[in-house]
């Protein structure tokens, strides 16, 4: 089990009109498509998050100033820690994405969005 501090960050990379998902190869949510994004870790910015989780879970580098978009806060039945989710975009990056043991990335267009599988 992890631990972290209970925050959160997905980045919406953007390139045209699509959009960088990544589907998960692994569990949990094995099968499920999502923007690349993960824990906090303990001592690090959002910022530095959203960064690591870009290369981690997709392969590319962040090559410029991040957005924010906002915050969002999850809180799910039975649990009662509250998920604090920082929401980033980006148009520029650098690499191209790369699928690992744990997701394989693809680009959407807007309208092409998989939203029954999120």
């Amino acid at each position: 089990m992890y631990k972290n501090p209970g925050h959160t960050v997905i980045i919406i990379i953007e390139k045209g009109d699509n959009l960088l998902f990544i589907k998960r190869n692994i569990e949990p949510y094995k099968g499920s498509v999502m923007f690349p994004g993960g824990f906090v870790e303990y001592g690090e910015t959002v910022e530095h998050a959203a960064c690591r989780e870009s290369l981690e879970e997709a392969g590319v580098e962040i090559a410029a100033e991040l957005k924010k978009r906002g915050v969002l806060h999850f809180i799910f039945e039975g649990d009662p820690e509250e998920l604090e989710v920082h929401v980033f975009s980006t148009e520029e990056v650098t690499g191209d994405p790369k699928e690992t043991e744990e997701m394989k990335p693809f680009r959407f267009h807007f309208e092409e969005i998989p939203y029954d599988t999120m």
